[in-house]
Parts: structure tokens; sequence; C-alpha cells
């Protein structure tokens, strides 16, 4: 029977075995243990970037790092503000504007727009 207690999304990389496998991307798979762990460096480079409660957008398509983040986030104790890869720039500033995010994150293509 599942464990209907609600948990903070960063446990869900908590879950697993060690070696069992937790994320699969493109090019590779992660296991547990590896999710545990990009998960932990991102939430520590985000806890030096972003205060505590403060936001941080990302503008990427799917990959590793849009799949780390919300984990990375909760845990850094931060908000993630996730912004479709489809938007223009202007439509970008405005989601930024609005949400109050002190950094962005996303590719290099879309970040020099």
């Amino acid at each position: 029977m599942p464990d209907p207690t609600p948990q903070p999304l960063d446990r869900l990389a908590e879950r697993g075995r060690d070696d069992a496998p937790a994320l699969v991307l493109r090019e590779r798979t992660l296991t547990h243990a590896e999710l545990r762990k990009r998960v932990g460096l991102l939430a520590g480079w985000l806890a030096g970037r972003v205060p505590a409660g403060g936001r941080v957008a990302s503008w990427a398509a799917k990959g590793e790092l849009t799949c780390l983040l919300p984990l990375a986030a909760a845990r850094a104790g931060v908000v993630h503000v996730p912004i479709n890869p489809l938007l223009k720039r202007a439509q970008v500033a405005h989601i930024l504007a609005d949400s109050g995010a002190v950094l962005l994150m996303g590719t290099r293509a879309r970040l020099a727009t």
C-alpha cells in the first residue's frame, strides 16, 4: 500500500535503492544515488545564489536541468518558476518581472536573446 502521507517534493530522490533507476534522460539513466547527489549539489549551488524563499526561473527544453531544478529548489528553500521553452523573449521578461525571480537558468541560446 502506498504511503498516503504528503512529503516535500525533494524527498522523491530519497525513495529508491541506491542502484535503482531514478531518472531516464536521453543520454543516460541516473540511479537514486546519482539523483540524490545531483539534487544536493544543485541545491547547494542555488542556496548560495538565491535567498531563502526567493525565486529561480528556468527557461529550457526538457533535460537534466529542468528535471533536477524543481527538486533542488525545494531542498534549497527557494521557489522554482518554470517558463515554457517555446515562449519568446518579451513573454519571458514579463514572467520574470511578475514572478520576482532573482535568477534565470536556461540554455545559452535562450539566454542570449
